[in-house]
């Protein structure tokens, strides 16, 4: 703020050093007409050829103007000592202008090269799990004057931008309602355009694609919502212990998955993904199950929905989810058990 301040100060000084009608004793002879300039921004193309005369609304007469930042537009005059704009590089700066009375005012300019933005998407629709996030960075500025800024109108889209190529990311995570959002981009000049970007939450816990990838596993794997990889390892008194997959059945109730136990005196800790489920479960069908999930001290059964995917001689898959609309996420594991 400050260096603003004095560059505006600099500015006025070296247009009052040039004015010789903005002397001292001379009040009685200026008309007091107020100076008045357009409220909105210039806009100026570069080169001479596209030059634009200054634009003063009212004022006493006797016309001077100065630019705050020459490098990206200056005030020339012609033969006749009409004043005009001239823009030589793509940004936006002032020009100051003041009248015989000694008053000055400022307006603001955008000096561009093209006066069109120009993106390679202008729609983008994300369909995902809801409380789950995807990115979409296969936008870009195809036409505009560099120095880009962006930003969304929703805090569940957020855009990022490579302010000198115009390289876009976009990153959106899904709520349990449909998302309708704005991302403006603009450049130096000021020009913008917009990419209109709809969120689709889906409820589905796991894909079609997903189920065949579980199903056609060959080695144990057990995960809930990707916390753990496929078996817990940990070192313990310098040795590496593994846990073991489990499959137990009473008349009420299957379980398997993965389970580790370690009691040393007072010293206990579980590690474990379990799915269980009433017995008698027909393969496909949803039933009411619990995902048994421990880690250390922290243990804790999840209440939720079980599908029981291959129950065979060679393995058993079976996943796990509860959706949670309150929130707005889908929790989800699931256990391969190879036999």
């Amino acid at each position: 703020m400050k260096l603003n301040f004095y560059i505006l100060c600099v500015a006025l000084a070296a247009v009052s050093a040039g004015f010789s009608s903005c002397s001292d004793g001379d009040d009685d002879v200026t008309d007091r007409t107020e100076l008045q300039l357009p409220a909105d921004v210039q806009r100026v193309k570069i080169g001479a050829e596209n030059r634009i005369a200054l634009p003063i609304i009212n004022g006493a007469g006797n016309y001077n103007a100065y630019s705050l930042n020459p490098e990206i537009a200056e005030v020339t005059a012609d033969e006749n000592g009409q004043l005009y704009i001239e823009g030589y590089k793509n940004g936006i700066t002032d020009i100051v202008v003041s009248d015989q009375n000694c008053t000055y005012k400022r307006i603001p300019v955008s000096v561009y090269t093209t006066d069109i933005l120009q993106l390679s998407y202008d729609l983008h629709v994300f369909t995902m799990r809801m409380g789950t996030s995807e990115t979409f960075a296969e936008c870009e500025v195809t036409l505009g004057n560099g120095g880009y800024s962006i930003q969304s109108d929703n805090a569940k889209v957020t855009p990022t931008i490579d302010a000198e190529t115009g390289e876009i990311v976009i990153t959106a995570t899904a709520g349990k309602d449909q998302i309708d959002a704005n991302v403006t981009v603009t450049d130096c000049s000021g020009i913008s355009g917009i990419i209109k970007i709809t969120v689709v939450p889906t409820f589905e816990a796991f894909t079609d694609e997903e189920i065949v990838e579980l199903c056609g596993k060959t080695v144990h794997d057990v995960n809930l919502n990707g916390t753990q990889p496929s078996y817990f390892r940990y070192m313990m008194n310098g040795s590496t212990r593994y846990g073991s997959m489990i499959e137990e059945s009473t008349d009420s109730t299957e379980k398997f998955g993965f389970y580790y136990y370690y009691a040393y005196g007072t010293y206990i800790r579980e590690y474990s993904t379990l799915i269980s489920y009433p017995s008698g479960t027909p393969i496909g069908v949803e039933t009411d199950g619990v995902m048994r999930f421990a880690q250390g001290s922290d243990a804790k059964d999840y209440a939720g929905k079980v599908i029981v995917h291959v129950d065979n001689e060679e393995k058993r898959v079976a996943t796990w989810y509860n959706i949670d609309y309150e929130a707005e996420k889908i929790d989800r594991g699931y256990v391969v058990y190879i036999k």
